[in-house]
């Protein structure tokens, strides 16, 4: 054993010998430096001037099967083409404090004008803007899209049940980049599932059928203005005789469940007044208070609104009133928000 340690070790400190005493072996050629890839032309700056024309948005929220609304826009151009037509999809929204918008779950994007198909690509930089290459002589876009809503609570919030659904009107909106959000006006329509009932504070244009049409509004009025839908639906007033109307619209999977007591719509009532008294003002036209009662629903879309607030409560959130103490202050809290939160923002 000795000899072959000694063998071993005269032949390593040799090798190291060789080594140390060979020539240098040359530099491998060096390695070229990342570079940025080339980015797509630029996102125009917002202005504040008035977009021309138009934006008419169609929301079809009828395939609860699986939880998508399939989106239409059809967006007039303010110059005609050929140009490169920025589109955004809402990345900063009310009370996130972030820029927490789905984009990821939007799918499906295909824009056509004219009846063909226009190229588009995504930014290279910015994930919510999609560069659209318009042709000459084009004066209005077509776009269809799909909102994939998420199916389980670890996914993301469940917006959409057999019998209830709250929509976000940015998950479904693509918008001209270029212009100040408070100046661009979007026309929303939206179909439901028969027989179904909804309530926002957007005012309404039309309603026909499963198809309810609201008036134009800003961009930044439209995203604040959450839209709750159902199956099952009650509307209380909270303010009779008075202006501006408020309303409590509560939405459950069971009919009998929107069915409040006379004391709990009482409460509600001296909770305006009392809002009006402390803040002294009204600044609102309306407001609507959007209850959705559900144990499939998410119940973590609470959340303030310039004109209306939308709960996100259990089933028996009213019929065992007397055991929910948890989440009582949350009316309050979102509906003085629209003083504090929303009427007074810079």
């Amino acid at each position: 054993m000795r000899i072959l340690q000694r063998a071993f070790l005269a032949w390593f400190l040799a090798w190291c010998l060789g080594w140390s005493l060979a020539p240098a072996a040359p530099v491998a050629a060096a390695v070229p430096e990342a570079q940025p890839v080339r980015a797509a032309a630029s996102i125009p700056e917002p202005r504040d001037s008035v977009y021309p024309g138009v934006v008419e948005l169609s929301v079809d929220a009828t395939d609860l099967a699986h939880r998508i609304f399939n989106v239409h826009e059809s967006i007039p151009l303010p110059v005609p083409g050929p140009a490169d037509l920025v589109l955004l999809y809402p990345q900063w929204l009310p009370g996130t404090h972030a820029p927490q918008g789905t984009i990821s779950s939007l799918a499906g994007l295909v824009v056509h004008a004219g009846g063909a198909s226009l190229d588009w690509v995504r930014d290279t930089v910015n994930v919510f803007a999609f560069h659209i290459a318009v042709p000459k002589g084009v004066t209005n876009i077509e776009v269809d899209f799909q909102y994939l809503s998420p199916v389980r609570g670890e996914v993301g919030p469940v917006v959409v049940t057999q019998d209830l659904l709250a929509l976000d009107w940015n998950t479904v909106l693509l918008y001209p980049a270029g212009y100040f959000a408070r100046r661009i006006s979007v026309a929303a329509r939206l179909t439901l599932p028969p027989g179904w009932s909804n309530a926002s504070a957007l005012d309404l244009a039309a309603s026909a059928g499963a198809v309810t049409t609201f008036r134009p509004v800003p961009v930044d009025t439209l995203i604040d203005s959450p839209l709750q839908a159902g199956r099952y639906f009650k509307r209380y007033d909270l303010a009779p005789g008075e202006q501006p109307a408020v309303h409590l619209d509560v939405f459950a999977e069971r009919p009998e469940l929107t069915e409040l007591k006379p004391e709990l719509v009482t409460m509600h009532r001296f909770l305006v007044q009392q809002a009006y008294k402390l803040f002294g003002s009204q600044h609102f036209p309306h407001y609507d208070f959007l209850y959705s009662l559900s144990d499939t629903l998410s119940d973590d879309i609470t959340l303030e609104h310039q004109c209306s607030a939308e709960y996100g409560f259990s089933a028996d959130e009213f019929s065992d009133w007397d055991n929910k103490l948890a989440r009582r202050d949350d009316i309050a809290h979102e509906f003085a928000h629209s003083w504090d939160g929303k009427f007074r923002r810079p």
